[in-house]
């Protein structure tokens, strides 16, 4: 299966990457977000370890910043949709669909325990995510969940998703949680990358090295290369 990095809140997973392809989600947080947070497997496994933790009251300032503010939304939507080859049937969902369908969601009653695990390209969306009763509720009236849909927007800008959601007040002191551990464990020996080029989680070289001294690794580097688009994954909207 291999190491899954996730950002996510709770387990409604907004994005990840394996192994050594994963976007770096560290412009979110600052080094003191650092703590030790719930890692969630397959047969209810669940482990304490360490990731990055904030309110996304506050990550909804950060990603303005980054120009996910509200007035930039409908235009990265249709730049999104335009990326969609011909071959694909068309995205039954506008843009107005999608911030009211997200942006309703109360993360507090979304469940996505039974079934959690494994899903093939476009599955965990189409066959989960929009199975969970507060998410259906919301979706549009009489559109077709099928795993081409899931495919979209498993591979749609995950900030756009995280800045819809911080629309509901109700969403405000929820935690957006970016676990990293799995990739730092396996990934902190002999890498591609120069040192003085990393930094996983915000923090500086040093801290990093330090870190990666407490878990026994030898080399003092990590890697941060991005995900390639299309890959299948666990979970996502």
């Amino acid at each position: 299966m291999g190491s899954m990095i996730t950002l996510g809140i709770g387990k409604f997973e907004i994005d990840w990457g394996k192994n050594n392809f994963f976007t770096d989600h560290s412009a979110l947080f600052l080094p003191s977000d650092v703590v030790q947070m719930p890692y969630y497997y397959a047969n209810n496994v669940v482990e304490m370890k360490e990731g990055l933790a904030r309110k996304l009251s506050s990550v909804k300032r950060r990603l303005d910043l980054l120009g996910y503010s509200p007035k930039t939304l409908a235009r990265k939507y249709q730049e999104h949709l335009e990326m969609v080859p011909d071959y694909y049937p068309d995205v039954p969902i506008s843009f107005e669909q999608f911030r009211s369908t997200v942006s309703s969601i109360d993360l507090e009653k979304v469940s996505l325990d039974a079934g959690f695990g494994d899903y093939d390209l476009g599955e965990f969306v189409s066959r989960y995510v929009f199975q969970d009763p507060e998410v259906r509720q919301h979706l549009p009236p009489d559109i077709e969940i099928d795993t081409d849909l899931g495919t979209f927007f498993e591979n749609l800008d995950p900030y756009l998703t995280l800045r819809m959601l911080a629309e509901n007040e109700k969403n405000a002191d929820r935690l957006v949680q970016w676990r990293y551990a799995d990739v730092v464990e396996v990934y902190c020996s002999p890498l591609r990358h120069e040192a003085s080029e990393l930094s996983i989680v915000g923090l500086t070289q040093q801290e990093v090295s330090h870190a990666q001294a407490q878990m026994g690794c030898e080399d003092q580097s990590l890697d941060c290369a991005r995900r390639p688009k299309g890959q299948a994954r666990r979970g996502n909207l």
